[in-house]
């Protein structure tokens, strides 16, 4: 992993990328704003507090408003990728786990590979995500997860 920084809305951006990509683009799982938002509001908040309990996440989904444009901090990039990926990580479980997806499920996974291939390559395809998380084609992988 490269030590390249990040900012709050490059993370935003990329969760809401994978979202489209895998939610909507290949309709893995039926879309819920909630639960998009409930992921976004999670690992914003654990970026900056890791070990955040669940009432922290849920102060921080109640304010999120996908509509109002970003404070100014959120554009600076300093957050690193090991952090990004720890966020990203423990973001997923802690809504999947809130959500009934069992804890070591393929999907989950997937979503955090997707999440962080489209972070540090913001244009990559589906395609990419499988070849570089898991050497595998989409296929393959689609097939571990429906």
């Amino acid at each position: 992993m490269s030590d390249v920084l990040y900012s709050r809305a490059q993370v935003r951006d990329a969760i809401q990328a994978a979202e489209d990509l895998l939610l909507d683009g290949l309709h893995l799982m039926p879309p819920d704003p909630g639960v998009e938002d409930l992921l976004v509001a999670a690992v914003l908040v654990l970026l900056d507090v890791p070990h955040a309990p669940w009432e922290t996440v849920l102060t921080a989904y109640a304010g999120l408003r996908r509509d109002r444009p970003p404070a100014p901090d959120d554009e600076v990039a300093r957050y690193g990728t090991w952090v990004v990926s720890r966020a990203v990580n423990a973001g997923v479980d802690l809504v999947g786990d809130r959500v009934g997806e069992p804890e070591y499920s393929d999907l989950r996974n997937l979503f955090v590979n997707t999440i962080l291939e489209l972070l540090w390559d913001p244009d990559a395809t589906f395609e990419d995500v499988t070849l570089s998380a898991y050497g595998e084609p989409p296929r393959e992988v689609l097939s571990w997860v429906r």
